[in-house]
């Protein structure tokens, strides 16, 4: 029993490791079951994209940075899958300037996937700062406001602009991937409030209930909370991924957290009961 007492602590920190690791290697596939009841907000953001005809275009705007992207990336893709999936065009901005990168990613491996062509079937423009201000110009005259993509490429010359320009004509819904400020309280308050475009939000887990009330209220088409929700995002495209892994690798790291708790307790009590001071 003294053993216990005089365990090294880092073999507790080596096992919660292990548990988080593990599963992101060789994922678990646990079961993730998505209904509408429970979640609501994933699958009405879902619902909404899924129901758009061909040809339609949507914004996606990466509004956050690495320390955020395990949670929003996977939803950036999964949602750029999807939209490819359905035949349907995007755009990408990024009001915070790490978030170009992730955008990056998501739509060449999008583009790759699905056969779909840059200028023609999506476009990235790149960082924007200025926060509500940008959001505000974003809308009114997207191409005034983004001169040229990524890539260097005039506006005026990017087919998938053309017929986009003022109000966003032609785009069906707004997507912000928030990790905070300028994000989801912006594009509801320019995009919604002023030009009512309908705006969907990806958020983290720590934010989702300040943005519930805007989803309960009509305000968000649909709120993706944390990686929870991204895992329920890539179940209902049933096409799991990053999300569904992490999730494999929290529920694993959150049994082996209780283990501990309870195997301390014990060994707690029984020394104890032995007259030793726990």
């Amino acid at each position: 029993m003294k053993r216990f007492f005089e365990l090294d602590r880092r073999i507790i920190f080596l096992f919660i490791a292990l548990a988080v690791a593990v599963p992101l290697v060789l994922p678990l596939n646990i079961p993730i079951i998505v209904n509408k009841n429970d979640s609501k907000a994933v699958w009405e953001a879902y619902s909404f994209i899924d129901s758009l005809p061909e040809n339609s275009i949507i914004l996606v705007s990466f509004d956050f940075d690495p320390a955020a992207a395990p949670e929003l990336y996977p939803m950036g893709k999964s949602i750029i899958e999807h939209a490819f999936s359905k035949d349907i065009d995007v755009i990408v901005v990024a009001l915070w300037p790490q978030g170009v990168r992730f955008a990056e990613n998501a739509l060449n491996e999008g583009a790759s996937k699905y056969g779909k062509e840059r200028w023609k079937n999506y476009v990235n423009l790149g960082y924007k700062s200025g926060g509500i201000v940008a959001i505000d110009n974003i809308i009114g005259d997207i191409r005034k406001t983004c001169p040229r993509d990524l890539t260097g490429k005039s506006a005026d010359e990017i087919e998938l602009l053309q017929g986009v320009n003022f109000n966003l004509d032609r785009v069906s819904v707004i997507v912000t991937l928030s990790a905070g400020d300028p994000g989801v309280i912006g594009w509801v308050q320019i995009g919604k409030d002023k030009y009512e475009k309908q705006i969907i939000a990806g958020c983290t887990a720590v934010s989702a209930p300040a943005y519930t009330p805007y989803f309960n209220s009509g305000q968000l088409q649909g709120l993706i909370g944390g990686m929870a929700g991204a895992a329920d995002y890539e179940q209902l495209l049933e096409n799991p991924g990053m999300a569904s892994s992490g999730m494999g690798a929290q529920s694993i790291a959150h049994v082996c957290i209780i283990v501990f708790i309870l195997f301390g307790n014990v060994v707690y009590f029984i020394g104890k009961r032995d007259g030793k001071d726990g």
